[in-house]
């Protein structure tokens, strides 16, 4: 109950002055007992709610609360209660993510171009012009079989690159860490594939130094820590399928 702390007078929230003994107000939460207005003071508190302290106990305010003791906010990429929070894809996901799909675009045309030849060829070799020209020249016959033997094991191939390129590049757009492990397995067999390819000399070389420099890269950036974090790998923590 606010009362004066001069004359003990129970008085108003908003008083300024006392309305006993016309002292500025002081206001406190229990009586002063000494006071003249104590009794008066004690008989207002009776009357009013028990939930304020009763006269005789000081108000005590609440507890500060520590802010330290507050439950931290989920790092992205973790689960938070029944939902997972969303961590912002890395610029350089982003980048490799656009790579190899436009590497599944490109197998998908060549493996449909050679479907094209292959299925040209063949459509050729049925025809009355084809069967006359094999039965001149039986060489032509034979190249046309090389064709379609070494054809047709070239466009399934090119196609399965495409559906593999596709699915990685879900998983990496979706930072699944799946999709982390896909994609350092795949850079680190082009990049050994590179190096046999120049040992062998049987490529460009200029080709191939491209390719190692990309796969390093890839391999380097793939492995950062906040990279790492953003497909929920937590720091010194091994990528495990799933997610």
């Amino acid at each position: 109950m606010p009362f004066c702390q001069a004359c003990g007078s129970p008085v108003t929230p908003v008083s300024r002055f006392c309305a006993a003994c016309g002292k500025p107000v002081n206001i406190g939460f229990s009586p002063n007992p000494s006071g003249p207005g104590a009794p008066a003071a004690a008989a207002y508190a009776a009357t009013i709610s028990p939930a304020l302290p009763p006269p005789g106990q000081t108000y005590s305010a609440p507890p500060n609360v520590d802010p330290s003791a507050a439950p931290a906010a989920p790092a992205p990429g973790t689960r938070a209660g029944a939902r997972t929070v969303p961590a912002k894809r890395p610029a350089g996901v982003i980048l490799i993510s656009l790579l190899t799909f436009t590497w599944g675009v490109g197998a998908i045309w060549i493996g449909l171009w050679l479907a094209t030849v292959v299925g040209g060829y063949e459509t050729f070799g049925d025809s009355g012009a084809g069967r006359s020209l094999v039965y001149f020249f039986p060489i032509f016959g034979e190249g046309l079989k090389e064709i379609s033997t070494e054809g047709n094991p070239a466009i399934a191939a090119y196609l399965s690159i495409a559906v593999f390129c596709a699915v990685l590049t879900y998983g990496l757009w979706k930072l699944h860490k799946w999709g982390l492990i896909l994609m350092i397995l795949t850079a680190s067999f082009m990049l050994l594939r590179a190096v046999a390819i120049i040992y062998n000399g049987s490529g460009t070389l200029f080709v191939q130094l491209f390719l190692i420099a990309m796969e390093i890269w890839i391999l380097t950036y793939l492995l950062k820590p906040r990279v790492r974090r953003a497909f929920g790998v937590a720091q010194g923590q091994s990528p495990e399928l799933g997610g």
